[in-house]
Order: structure tokens, then C-alpha cells, then sequence
């Protein structure tokens, strides 16, 4: 099909020359007219024509459009030349300040490394930070050995530590080693389990082992003894 420009006296989309095409010259740019009612009525003044009404079928060249309705894209290093209008956008203003209080976000922590399944439980009943945020916060570390140290040699525990036990089942045997019995204790009962006393930053993954006992079996007091004592 031969796209003509609609503009009146307009004789580029016909023949002028033996060798040339009859299109529209691909050096020329040609333009649809758009579908918005106010801009198309912008684009009609410059067809210059008297009770017309475009249809989809017809163009207009890109030199008859007035230079002032013209957004011009630049390439690689030039400069981006648009129009005021074309800029203008709603600015929306961001705040910096947290919506999470420093005990939200430190409970939220502890809950969200000490189980990822009940973490995500609590976040569809609760408003408590996403998980995408916690891992923002937690990158970069804590310090764990600093934390340690503070901990032995002045009994003081670090906000964004938290103290953790576990517990390793034991295979019941009793050897005899450098001269002693291993795997009992002085009445002769055999030891079941080890407990393991670590300490974690909320921005660590990785605990400290400070404490490892073996017992008989674990009970409050024993484990509120050790945990003293630690």
C-alpha cells in the first residue's frame, strides 16, 4: 500500500522521478494520526485542509508537524533534549525513617532465625517486617568473636546476640582412655546426651560454640546451673 502524506498539495508520496519509488522517501519520518481527540486536533491544522477528518488509513510527514511538538531522543553521548511538558511528573516524597521500632525489628530477627516456618506464620497474622527486609538488615555481620569476649570478660550480652543451646544424642558405650573411663559419669551412668551452649548474632548465621557438656539427662536446674556458670 502506498502511504501518501495527507497534507494538502503534498506530492511526496507520488512519483517525481523515473527512478524513484512511489512511497514516501524513508529519509522522511511519517506519522499515523493518533487516536487522542485533542492531539489529532492539534495534528489536523497542519494538513491545511477544509472539513476533513483523518481515518487510520492516512499520514502525515514529519516536516509539516510544528519543531515546538517534537520530543527528540539523542543517542549514546548527546545530550536528551525534551520539552518541559514531557519532564513534568509527580514527585512522591520517600521517608527515610523506619517504620519498625528496634524492638520490633530485634524480635523479628530473633524469630525469623530461629525458625524461617514460624516466622512466615506469624507474618500473615501480624504486621512484622518481610523477610526481604530482614535480609537487608543483616547484611554486613556482626562481630561474634567481640561479642564473645564481652561476654566472658564482663558477663555483659551484646543487643543483637542472642545465647542458644542444643542438643546431640550419644551412642552409649563407656572406653578406656589415658587411664580414665569415657562415657560415664563418677556413679557409673552412662552418658546420653551432649549439651552445646552457643552464642549468634542476628547478622550472622553461623554460631559460636562457647560451652559442650556432656549429661544424664537434661532438667531445668541443670540446665539453669550451666547457663549460670556459662
Amino acid at each position: 500500500m502506498v502511504n501518501k502524506c495527507a497534507g494538502f498539495n503534498c506530492r511526496s508520496g507520488y512519483k517525481s522521478k523515473k527512478n524513484e519509488s512511489s512511497s514516501l522517501s524513508a529519509s522522511k519520518a511519517v506519522f499515523s494520526f493518533p487516536k487522542d481527540t485533542v492531539l489529532e486536533e492539534k495534528w489536523m491544522k497542519f494538513v491545511n485542509r477544509k472539513d476533513w477528518k483523518p481515518n487510520t488509513t492516512l499520514f502525515i510527514e514529519s516536516i509539516r508537524i510544528d519543531n515546538n511538538l517534537h520530543v527528540k531522543l539523542h543517542y549514546k553521548s548527546s545530550a536528551l533534549s525534551l520539552p518541559k511538558w514531557f519532564r513534568k511528573i509527580n514527585n512522591c516524597k520517600l521517608t527515610s525513617r523506619s517504620p519498625y521500632s528496634s524492638q520490633v525489628l530485634r524480635f523479628a530477627l530473633m524469630q525469623r532465625y530461629s525458625s524461617f516456618q514460624a516466622y512466615s506464620l506469624l507474618l500473615k497474622q501480624l504486621p512484622l517486617p518481610s523477610v526481604s527486609l530482614l535480609k537487608k538488615l543483616v547484611f554486613g555481620g556482626i562481630d561474634s568473636i567481640k561479642s564473645l569476649k564481652l561476654l566472658l570478660n564482663e558477663g555483659k550480652m551484646c543487643n543483637d546476640c542472642v545465647l542458644l543451646f542444643d542438643e546431640m544424642y550419644l551412642q552409649q558405650s563407656c572406653e578406656y582412655h589415658s587411664s580414665r573411663l569415657i562415657g560415664q559419669d563418677t556413679e557409673g551412668n552412662h552418658y546420653k546426651e551432649i549439651i552445646v551452649f552457643m552464642i549468634v548474632g542476628f547478622k550472622k548465621s553461623i554460631p559460636y560454640v562457647i560451652k559442650a557438656i556432656p549429661e544424664i539427662g537434661l532438667t531445668r536446674d541443670f540446665g539453669k546451673d550451666e547457663i549460670e556458670e556459662s
